[in-house]
């Protein structure tokens, strides 16, 4: 029971950071802080950036308190841990089927396999990170799920911190896919992912080895295998248990009848030899974590654009403002999902495979979607990795996501000669000049490209259907490992202000609406 309570109540500390993403809450989520608890997302980005990434104090703690209580972390905190606990126990206790116990190296397999792939500078650890995973299960596929069933309720934008209608998600058969095999899985065989699969049990295993505390069986016991049948991890023998398997959760101290297993420093006698890889299935081990390397790198679009110029570059790939340069980027984001939860706009989404595998789940700014508010940092409050920094209201302005770029060919008044003032109207930093064009009556719009943020208000607001007429590009972005935004922008003579405070020669006021088609701004007959 009291390893339930514990269960529960960091379940519910893990939701209440993914549930309290409003405006006035952000600074006090734990979500962050929770996922930064992953010792193999910590080693992950070690590895590939060869610097020191955010989150060694949590990490640190995990480990230390491995290194005393052995698995505590898998069965007391990992929120993944106790939604697959959750789901096996809905299951009920039919009789399910058992793999090999051989299976339980697959795990070691794929943390150095994930491993390897990190040392040759592309950390993929996010699709084996458990917590992760189980922040992109709550907040991209849960917490929408939860919207759309309260979107006919008053008190949903309350209850959900959204002002909107129910969020939409890129890629989201994929996203349930990926995730439902992970959680359905504990109905066949409970908790498959923990002993099977999960690469930061693997890690937590090897250094629970070395753990103060261990598991012993007295005498008194009687082999009524109660404890094997209430072990989550599934192991067999109640008096015989491979080295770093055991989860620590105590259950089998719980159920005994006969009290004959107990907990203490000395180490228990007989155990069982821990599994480890053989030195072919290491070598296979290395050559898997090369091809994963290989191939999320292999994407055609490069993604050392801003060092390599001339190369391929998906047009339309905006990050959230602050992003980090996009080599640093996609190896500090964890695609935790937190950053498109508490976006307001439901702006930032899933990227799919527009960079192959390397970019996928990463967040784009999709600006037909919402426009990037100019009083938002929210992203960047509460990256936990710093792949997004967090910056203040001016600093943010000044961080440039990218130019919006009008396409003639599909705007109203280019090539309809159509009044329309939409994008004018729309742009929070007075970045489109209207002006006269010979052969047109109407004035058509030009982006002022030093004043433009890439804020995508303008192709949010197009009313063209389908492709906007004005788009937002990654061309001329702004994205710093340190140092300030504004300092860099005005280097490069960007000239970023709020409203339309200084005079052109042409105002949109010159081109009112008030043709003979009376139609509103952009709805010409």
């Amino acid at each position: 029971m009291q390893q339930r309570i514990i269960q529960a109540g960091f379940l519910l500390l893990f939701l209440l950071g993914v549930g309290l993403c409003l405006p006035s809450w952000q600074q006090w989520s734990p979500l962050g802080a929770m996922i930064r608890l992953d010792p193999l997302l910590w080693i992950g980005q070690w590895l590939s950036t060869k610097t020191v990434p955010a989150g060694l104090l949590q990490t640190g703690t995990v480990v230390l308190i491995t290194l005393i209580l052995g698995r505590f972390f898998c069965s007391h905190v990992c929120p993944l841990g106790t939604t697959l606990d959750a789901v096996s126990g809905a299951a009920g206790s039919k009789k399910r089927w058992q793999p090999p116990k051989s299976w339980r190296l697959g795990k070691y397999i794929l943390l150095l396999a994930l491993l390897v792939a990190a040392l040759w500078g592309q950390n993929v650890t996010h699709w084996g990170s458990p917590l992760s995973l189980a922040s992109r299960l709550y907040a991209l596929v849960i917490w929408p799920f939860i919207h759309f069933l309260f979107q006919f309720t008053g008190v949903t934008p309350l209850l959900l911190g959204l002002e909107r209608e129910p969020a939409r998600v890129a890629h989201l058969g994929w996203l349930v896919l990926l995730l439902g095999v992970i959680v359905g899985s504990a109905w066949i065989v409970p908790r498959f992912w923990c002993r099977y699969v999960c690469p930061t049990g693997a890690i937590l295993a090897v250094i629970s080895r070395f753990s103060f505390l261990a598991r012993k069986v007295r005498d008194t016991c009687n082999e009524c295998r109660l404890c094997a049948k209430s072990c989550p991890a599934g192991i067999a023998n109640p008096g015989n248990i491979p080295a770093g398997e055991c989860l620590a959760c105590h259950r089998c101290q719980t159920v005994c009848p006969q009290k004959a297993v107990s907990w203490s420093l000395k180490q228990e006698k007989g155990r069982e030899k821990g599994f480890w890889p053989s030195r072919r299935q290491a070598l296979g081990a290395l050559l898997l974590g090369t091809g994963m390397a290989w191939l999320n790198f292999g994407g055609l679009w490069a993604h050392r654009a801003e060092m390599e110029k001339g190369q391929p570059w998906d047009a339309y790939l905006i990050r959230p403002p602050g992003s980090l340069p996009e080599s640093v980027f996609l190896n500090l984001c964890v695609r935790c999902g937190a950053c498109m939860r508490v976006c307001p706009t439901n702006m930032l989404q899933p990227q799919g495979t527009e960079q192959g595998v390397q970019g996928v789940f990463a967040p784009v700014a999709v600006s037909r979607r919402g426009p990037c508010r100019p009083e938002c940092a929210a992203c960047g409050r509460v990256c936990p990795t710093g792949a997004i920094r967090s910056l203040t209201g001016r600093e943010k302005m000044w961080a440039k996501m990218g130019t919006a770029v009008i396409h003639p060919e599909l705007c109203l008044a280019w090539e309809w000669d159509r009044s329309c003032l939409v994008c004018d109207e729309a742009c929070p930093y007075g970045a489109i000049h209207l002006r006269r064009i010979q052969g047109n009556q109407e004035a058509v719009p030009f982006v002022l490209e030093d004043r433009c943020t890439g804020c995508g208000a303008c192709e949010h607001a197009c009313p063209v259907l389908g492709a906007a007429a004005i788009r937002v590009s990654p061309a001329g972005s702004l994205r710093l490992l340190d140092g300030s935004y504004e300092v860099q922008g005005k280097r490069l003579n960007l000239s970023i202000t709020r409203g339309q405070d200084r005079p052109l020669p042409y105002s949109s006021q010159d081109f009112s609406d008030s043709g003979s088609s009376g139609f509103p701004p952009g709805f010409g007959q």
